[in-house]
């Protein structure tokens, strides 16, 4: 009987601490990114530009010309294509500089994004003394919404949610370190960096890392498996809000006695209706924050695992089988191992060029 490496269950705590403790930094970073005032000025920017695009169903009433001639309204139509395009000629190069200047932006949605339609409403209206009006509205308006976001970005950057990072990394382009928010890619090769500097982990051979990829493999498997079963349940529960289809308000007033009158036999007393309805509402937003609870513990723990997985297999393709030098094999180099065994030769070449798979390899 072979001995059980139970080493091996000391790796794996210590690897996943590294990849738990890097995504921790990095959304730390992230928060720290949140009270820039680059952060505001984008968002602001682009709120503001999304704001002129619609301006055009404002200013030259494209409604209503659809409703007094179709012809107007294609015209409309076509002049808001224009209009479109226009803008996007007038903001392009501005937009280009928001990383390297962020206050451009900002003098852009406060000053000239808000005089635009209302330019255009002072030649389709002969009334330049009310644009001024509202442009002056306008600018304050725009002014004053930048000023909200960057105070709710100081308010709330340094307590980003780590689900908040792991949803919007997962489906986010690799783009930068610029980016306000990085990819998953980005995480998983910060964390193999800090892993690789990290002395305590260059002691550990091949086989230590498929001990590690075989654990992280089996706790993978096993946390999907009850988030399934977990998500059936809930799916269950919220099969109860067909009764409100098939029973009449009266027969579920009916039910709802006979589960009070229970409860009231279990308990030695019956609540009122008031708390009645005060305890179902606690039991049904209890179950619910269990649910979000339990599904952001369960999707931080399987992204942590697969970035354990994409390391372990990267190191099992890079590292010899003696462990001693990590450097790249290519498939045709020979392999010379330590004891002179021929066999023993053969198996190493066979376990670098051929690494265990997360999800295929379950057997040593």
């Amino acid at each position: 009987m072979h001995t059980l490496p139970e080493r091996a269950f000391d790796h794996f705590i210590d690897v996943y601490s590294a990849v738990r403790k890097t995504f921790e930094t990095i959304r730390s970073s992230t928060g720290q990114k949140f009270r820039s005032p680059a952060a505001s000025i984008r968002w602001h920017f682009y709120l503001t530009l999304l704001f002129t695009f619609l301006s055009w169903f404002f200013v030259s009433q494209p409604l209503v010309s659809m409703i007094t001639a179709n012809v107007r309204f294609i015209v409309s139509v076509f002049g808001f294509a224009l209009w479109i395009i226009l803008i996007v000629l007038i903001v392009r190069p501005i937009y280009l500089y928001i990383n390297s200047k962020p206050f451009l932006p900002l003098l852009c949605s406060v000053l000239l994004l808000p005089a635009l339609p209302l330019l255009l409403f002072a030649i389709t209206t002969n009334n330049v003394t009310g644009a001024i009006i509202y442009y002056l509205f306008w600018f304050t308006i725009s002014f004053a919404a930048w000023l909200m976001l960057f105070g709710m970005s100081i308010m709330i950057g340094g307590n980003i949610p780590l689900i908040a990072l792991l949803l919007f990394s997962s489906v986010k382009n690799n783009q930068g370190e610029k980016d306000l928010i990085p990819g998953y890619i980005d995480i998983v090769r910060q964390a193999a960096s800090n892993i690789q500097s990290n002395d305590r982990f260059k002691k550990l051979d091949i086989n230590d890392w498929r001990h590690i990829e075989h654990i992280a493999q089996w706790k993978f498997d096993g946390v999907n498996g009850r988030l399934q079963a977990f998500s059936f349940g809930i799916g269950g529960l919220a099969f109860l809000s067909i009764f409100a289809l098939i029973f009449s308000p009266e027969e579920v007033r009916q039910m709802q006695v006979q589960f009070w009158q229970m409860i009231g036999q279990l308990l030695g007393m019956t609540p009122e209706a008031d708390e009645q309805v005060g305890i179902l509402l606690l039991i049904v937003f209890g179950i619910v924050f269990l649910a979000i609870r339990y599904f952001y513990r369960s999707y931080a723990e399987l992204r942590y695992l697969e970035a354990i997985g994409i390391i372990c297999g990267l190191v099992q393709q890079s590292q010899p089988a003696d462990g001693s030098v990590s450097m790249p094999l290519s498939e045709t180099s020979p392999v010379s191992a330590n004891t002179g065994d021929g066999a023993t030769t053969m198996v190493a070449v066979e376990a670098s060029s051929h690494p265990a798979s997360m999800h295929d390899q379950t057997k040593e």
